[in-house]
C-alpha cells in the first residue's frame, strides 16, 4: 500500500517541479538588443526595463534617448520639474513632468489611434485651433475628469494630459510649449 501511495505522490511532486521551474525561466527574446542600462557618470540611458508587464516600460534619461528609441522627439517644456522619460511597448514616446506644481503626461506615437489610455465619457470636446488640428477634450472616467489635448502632425499623434489641477486654457497654452 505504501508504494503505490508513494509513487504517485514522487510523480506530482516531479510535475510541481518542472511546471514552477519552467514558469520562472525568463524567455528569450527575438531582438537580441538588451535593454539599456544606466551609465550613472553619464546620465545617458537608463535601462530599467519592466518587461513583464502587458504593455512593457523602458525608461530612459532624456528626450534623446526616447528618440533614439522611438524616432519621435518629445520633451517637458522649459521650467518642468520631476522630469521622467519612457517608452511603452517600443512605440510609445511618454514624458511625466510637474509644472507650476501640476503634473501632466505628453505621450506621442506614430499612430492614428487614440493613445491616451482614457476611457470615459467625453465632455466639452473641441478644437483649439482654426486647422482644427489639436483638439481638447474632457474625459469623464468615475469620480475623476481628465483633461487632454490631442493633435496628430504627420503620422505621429501627441497627447498631453491631466488629471487635476489644471484647467483648459492652462492645458491648451501648456500644449502650445510641449508641442513646439
Amino acid at each position: 500500500m505504501k508504494k503505490t501511495f508513494i509513487i504517485p505522490a514522487l510523480m506530482l511532486l516531479a510535475a510541481t517541479l518542472l511546471v514552477s521551474c519552467g514558469a520562472s525561466v525568463p524567455a528569450e527574446t527575438e531582438d537580441d538588443t538588451p535593454p539599456v542600462t544606466l551609465a550613472p557618470e553619464t546620465g545617458s540611458e537608463v535601462g530599467i526595463g519592466l518587461v513583464g508587464l502587458a504593455n512593457p516600460v523602458v525608461l530612459y534619461a532624456s528626450a534623446k534617448d526616447v528618440k533614439k528609441a522611438t524616432g519621435i522627439m518629445i520633451d517637458a517644456p522649459d521650467g518642468a520639474t520631476d522630469i521622467s522619460y519612457s517608452v511603452i511597448a517600443e512605440t510609445l514616446a511618454n514624458v511625466d513632468f510637474t509644472f507650476d506644481g501640476v503634473e501632466y503626461t505628453f505621450l506621442a506615437e506614430k499612430t492614428g489611434d487614440d493613445i491616451s489610455g482614457l476611457y470615459g465619457e467625453k465632455r466639452n470636446e473641441h478644437p483649439l485651433d482654426k486647422n482644427k488640428n489639436a483638439v481638447y477634450c474632457e474625459v469623464v472616467s468615475g469620480s475623476e475628469t481628465f483633461r487632454k489635448v490631442t493633435e496628430k502632425v504627420g503620422d505621429t499623434t501627441y497627447v498631453l494630459l491631466n488629471v487635476s489641477g489644471s484647467d483648459e486654457k492652462t492645458i491648451s497654452d501648456l500644449f502650445g510649449k510641449v508641442s513646439k
